[in-house]
């Protein structure tokens, strides 16, 4: 399991899929966006596969739960 709070800006990691396909896709990790009152924590990465999808200007960027971090990215090496 990887702890959301170990990851560092520029990082590469591997998400894999919540569905069952086993999917996996590569991206970059931007940042932990801390909890605030009623909002939990976040980490935004920018998946590689996903950008372009809505324009030109579309960088890929999705929002990852603590507990989905914690439990389907892992670091490359």
């Amino acid at each position: 399991m990887m702890k959301p709070t170990s990851l560092k800006p520029g990082q590469r990691v591997l998400i894999q899929s919540c569905y069952e396909d086993g999917e996996t896709f590569k991206g970059t990790f931007i940042e932990r966006v801390p909890r605030h009152y009623c909002r939990a924590a976040y980490s935004v990465i920018q998946v590689d596969e996903f950008a372009g999808i809505h324009g030109s200007n579309d960088l890929g960027e999705t929002n990852y739960s603590d507990y989905d971090v914690s439990r389907r990215v892992t670091l490359i090496k």
